[in-house]
């Protein structure tokens, strides 16, 4: 018989921690992810197709997604395979940068797909989280201020422009009960953990703890604990907020962009793969682009990381989601009053 257990986020959550440090090491557990986007196999089988039929599921298009297609393409990946199987997959929880809008019909794919799988999912303070998706956007080469991120408008949050392509967040899409909620309808509350992001910042032991119990297998500690895809300094965020507009990316081409991300991508494509003075290229390339510049010598030269939403608008933030974290709290008991969440 196959147990499957789907580790679904959210983003910002240590999701990239637990796939490089905690989940390639669990004895008895064949493991399966997308690492840099690139398909990774089960070891012994099933094959890697498992994260790909999850990519068919949550990028399909609602017209066009074919439920038995994929239900036989499930059968046949999961034919004979036994055992316990993970799959670690964050965009399963839905598109950050869309506030989570396809999130109830990824669900609803999954739960279709894999009636049975157990799932687990890291919630994190509204706050917090909204801070870590704004730095990231500052990665990402967006340029929007914390109040045009928010959308918040005269003292308060407003619902977001339809911005084509850019990022679309609306502060109220953060209610974290009705995430859960979805899950716990859909799986069965004993087929559902819940864990705060908060534990495995301040106890990591008690995170794994928890975790490995749920998935019934032996405990695994790593002899560290880094900080993985780390954001951006206080000086550099402020840096990338003045500079990202003048970045030159592909289909982001008008205006005055004259900062390139890749200014040698044209020779990379044209060179040979294998070519001795591609891997000398690629290397330059790498570092001179403008993420790369403010994360390894920026940041290094001034890594004071301060807050960038403020206290006033943090606390409107959590006063929005108060009542809703309290209710979660209470029936799952996940210390969240000690975190801040209410």
């Amino acid at each position: 018989m196959t147990e499957l257990y789907l580790h679904v986020g959210m983003p910002k959550t240590g999701t990239t921690f637990l796939q490089r440090h905690c989940f390639p090491h669990l004895a008895g557990m064949r493991y399966a992810h997308s690492a840099n986007y690139r398909r990774i196999p089960l070891a012994g089988g099933p094959p890697g197709d498992l994260v790909e039929l999850c990519d068919r599921l949550i990028f399909s298009h609602p017209t066009f997604f074919d439920p038995r297609a994929a239900e036989r393409w499930r059968d046949r990946l999961l034919a004979d395979a036994g055992g316990k199987i993970l799959i670690s997959r964050e965009r399963l929880f839905g598109n950050m940068t869309g506030g989570f809008r396809d999130h109830r019909e990824i669900t609803r794919r999954l739960a279709r797909l894999f009636p049975d799988a157990r799932i687990v999912v890291v919630v994190r303070r509204q706050d917090d989280l909204l801070e870590s998706l704004y730095r990231q956007s500052l990665q990402a080469y967006y340029y929007y201020s914390v109040d045009d991120f928010l959308t918040f408008r005269r003292g308060r949050f407003a619902s977001p422009p339809a911005r084509t392509g850019e990022v679309n967040l609306d502060v109220g899409d953060f209610d974290l009960e009705a995430y859960v909620d979805g899950y716990l309808e859909r799986f069965g509350g004993d087929r559902v953990l819940v864990l705060p992001y908060e534990l495995l910042r301040r106890e990591p032991r008690a995170f794994l703890e928890r975790l490995y119990a749920f998935l019934g297998v032996e405990p695994y500690v790593p002899s560290s604990f880094p900080e993985v895809h780390r954001s951006y300094s206080f000086a550099s965020c402020c840096l990338a907020l003045a500079l990202n507009r003048f970045v030159r990316l592909p289909g982001r081409q008008l205006g005055l962009r004259p900062i390139p991300e890749r200014p040698f991508a044209g020779l990379l494509a044209e060179r040979p793969v294998g070519d001795r003075r591609q891997a000398l290229l690629a290397a330059l390339d790498r570092r001179l682009s403008l993420r790369w510049l403010l994360q390894h010598v920026v940041d290094r030269l001034l890594p004071w990381r301060g807050r960038l939403i403020g206290e006033r608008k943090r606390r409107l933030i959590l006063a929005r989601h108060r009542r809703s974290n309290r209710r979660l709290d209470r029936r799952l008991d996940l210390g969240l009053e000690g975190y801040g969440y209410y």
